[in-house]
């Protein structure tokens, strides 16, 4: 312990964030290829990455789960509650910390944080295709639709039928 606070738990902080910003860079890749999926309308790519982001989102709240354990740990070297520990952010665990161990965490973290920020722009962007994707097809559909027509459905031929006027295997294909 140095300055109150175990020096193992404060690398194992480090290699906790050095290894979420590993995560997140997978994260990243992950939603880049699903962002070119879209471009090129490939659902079977956008449903093999939503697997993998979903695979990659798991284990990163897993590491969060590990991270506020580590936090309380270090909290309790710092004589603070487990709820103040889980809170405190980087800049008030290092103003705590002697060098080079502030230093250690603070550029973990701030590497960490500029990853984040990247994925993060990344699965704004993907939202922004999805959301206009939806948008365009409520379009298409709301324009093959007759306007004084129930919701419709389509014939063995392709023919658009109401719905009350299918048979079901018209209705299910």
């Amino acid at each position: 312990m140095k300055d109150g606070v175990d020096l193992k738990r404060l690398r194992d902080l480090v290699r906790l964030f050095d290894g979420l910003r590993l995560l997140h860079d997978e994260l990243f890749c992950v939603i880049e290829s699903k962002i070119e999926a879209m471009r090129h309308a490939d659902v079977a790519a956008i449903q093999a990455a939503a697997e993998s982001e979903q695979v990659i989102v798991t284990r990163l709240k897993e590491r969060d789960g590990f991270r506020n354990q580590l936090m309380e740990a270090i909290g309790q070297d710092l004589k603070l509650s487990a709820k103040a520990a889980r809170a405190l952010t980087v800049s008030q665990l290092a103003a705590r910390l002697p060098e080079p161990e502030r230093s250690l965490v603070v550029n973990a973290a701030s590497k960490l944080q500029a990853v984040m920020a990247k994925s993060a722009q990344a699965n704004r962007l993907a939202a922004t295709v999805a959301r206009e994707v939806v948008r365009h097809m409520k379009w298409v559909f709301a324009a093959v639709r007759p306007a004084d027509a129930a919701p419709i459905g389509y014939t063995g031929r392709g023919l658009t039928v109401a719905i009350a006027d299918a048979s079901l295997f018209e209705a299910v294909g």
